[in-house]
Parts: C-alpha cells; sequence; structure tokens
C-alpha cells in the first residue's frame, strides 16, 4: 500500500485480549482514487485481527440483495411445503 499515514486505532476491531493495535489510511497507489483504511492487532507478537476497508464499502443500500423478492417469494412457499411433505410421509403407515 503507497502513500499511507498512521492514525490511532478505530473503537470498532477485535473483542479479544491484545497487547499491539496498529491502523493505517491511504490508497492503492497515485493513480488510483480508493481510500483505504486497515486495521491490525497482534497478541505476544501473534496477529489476532486484520481488516481492510475501504470507500468502496456502504455504497449499496441496506436492504440491497443478491437475489430478488421472487427468490424470497419461492423460499416462503417452498420451504413450508417441504417439511409438511415430510411430515406426512414420516406419520403415513408403512406396509410391514
Amino acid at each position: 500500500m503507497l502513500h499511507a499515514r498512521a492514525l490511532p486505532p478505530s473503537g470498532g476491531g477485535p473483542t479479544c485480549f491484545l497487547d499491539a493495535r496498529a491502523a493505517w489510511d491511504g490508497t492503492f497507489g497515485p493513480e488510483r482514487s480508493e481510500k483505504v483504511h486497515v486495521e491490525a492487532a497482534a497478541w505476544q507478537g501473534k496477529p489476532v485481527y486484520f481488516s481492510v476497508g475501504g470507500d468502496w464499502q456502504g455504497n449499496e443500500p441496506a436492504d440491497a440483495s443478491p437475489y430478488g423478492p421472487w427468490f424470497t417469494t419461492a423460499l416462503a412457499v417452498f420451504y413450508p411445503c417441504y417439511f409438511l411433505g415430510a411430515a406426512v410421509l414420516a406419520w403415513r403407515p408403512r406396509p410391514p
């Protein structure tokens, strides 16, 4: 990562024991405009947390889904029918 500056770690991050934390803000390079935020933490010299984020995150609306509403509707119909069919097959009399 080029063109980075060190800064104090933000409030987020690992919720475990650690003895060293660091954070950096920068860009991938002078010809690229994306901002990058890196956070890292270590415990007894071993890395326990590493996070890379940037301005490319959070551009989607909160309700964005990779599937359309038809998929959710299909699952809402399929799963109850699937479990109802399984229950019917489980309780039907079996031939001797």
